[in-house]
């Protein structure tokens, strides 16, 4: 007799996300140490917030369609706002996530730099490094 074939269905929204800040969270180590990469640094890190925010919104039943919307697209201190809800987390956004929020969100300043000359006062590497971790551990805790 032959066993059925092997399945694997396709994975959640919420393990997409995660993966993907857990990834991304791979880099930030080494650009830490980097003065020169505090740019690269501060896009990664908006990255691995949006996706970690997200992985937990996404557990929590929200809809792609909803996280995709203009309302939290990019938008970090909202993301974080609502996955407060759910994740022990403190309800209002730390600066350096509303910092982050600011140069990941529309007009996308920290992507594009249009009409600007160049970014200064970015949050700072200690911070990231440090603060990052413990924002995917929390996710990682409530997902698995």
């Amino acid at each position: 007799m032959t066993p059925p074939p092997l399945t694997m269905p396709p994975p959640t929204s919420s393990a997409s996300y995660f993966a993907v800040a857990q990834e991304l969270m791979k880099g930030v180590p080494s650009l830490a140490v980097s003065p020169q990469a505090l740019h690269a640094l501060v896009f990664l890190s908006c990255h691995v917030v949006e996706c970690s925010l997200k992985a937990t919104l996404s557990a929590d039943g929200l809809s792609e369609q909803v996280l995709k919307s203009n309302d939290l697209r990019h938008n970090l201190v909202e993301l974080w706002r609502r996955a407060a809800a759910n994740l022990p987390i403190p309800p209002s956004p730390p600066d350096w996530v509303r910092w982050l929020s600011d140069l990941h969100d529309k007009p996308y300043p920290l992507r594009y730099m249009q009409g600007i000359n160049g970014l200064t006062n970015l949050p700072d590497s200690q911070t990231l490094s440090a603060e990052l971790p413990a924002l995917l551990e929390t996710v990682r805790k409530k997902i698995r």
